[in-house]
């Protein structure tokens, strides 16, 4: 995707205390999108900007409303995007409807996806949640390379659970593939928070 600045459409502003949507005279999308342009690029650039700014329940009403009002198919980058929001602002069980939506909708998972979601889960500080994930890529066919074991030492890491982040780098091994210096350094925050 090329870079493109996003910003919200003349006459809207955002309440500048919290960051969020002004609740007072909060448009519609309906209002905001009325004459103007709305295809899947331009959607994944907003919801990124959205992604960006931690609004992940404003990311997913875009989403719901583009594809009931503009009839915008969502794609893995769209779904990418609100994964992003959701790890940006630890929603973990947002992110966890996203991925059985994906999958509902027919939409493959990708190691992209599931890494996300599994940094979503270390946000959060479910650990747990991240290798019960990582353990079921294999049944969804996804993946798991070095990106998402490290994704779920982290998320060991931030649980304080080293021994799981030490099995982890175990079994590395055993997939031929080599810890590199994210791992190094995933695994020596896990050890150093015992």
């Amino acid at each position: 995707l090329a870079k493109v600045k996003v910003g919200p459409p003349r006459g809207f502003a955002a309440n500048r205390r919290g960051g969020r949507w002004g609740e007072e005279a909060a448009p519609t999308f309906e209002d905001l999108f009325r004459d103007r342009f709305l295809d899947e690029r331009f959607l994944t650039a907003l919801l990124i900007r959205l992604a960006r700014k931690r609004l992940a329940k404003q990311a997913l009403a875009l989403l719901n409303w583009s594809q009931s009002q503009r009839s915008i198919v969502p794609n893995v980058y769209h779904y990418g995007a609100i994964l992003s929001a959701c790890e940006h602002s630890s929603s973990w069980q947002m992110g966890i409807e996203q991925i059985e939506r994906m999958e509902g909708d027919g939409i493959p998972l990708d190691t992209i996806v599931a890494s996300s979601l599994i940094s979503t889960f270390e946000k959060a500080s479910q650990w747990r949640r991240a290798l019960s994930f990582l353990s079921t890529m294999h049944e969804r066919s996804i993946e798991r390379n070095i990106i998402t074991r490290n994704s779920a030492i982290s998320a060991c890491g931030r649980g304080s659970a080293w021994p799981a982040a030490l099995q982890l780098l175990d079994s590395l091994k055993s997939c031929s593939l080599e810890p590199d210096i994210i791992t190094q350094n995933s695994l020596l925050s896990a050890v150093s928070k015992s």
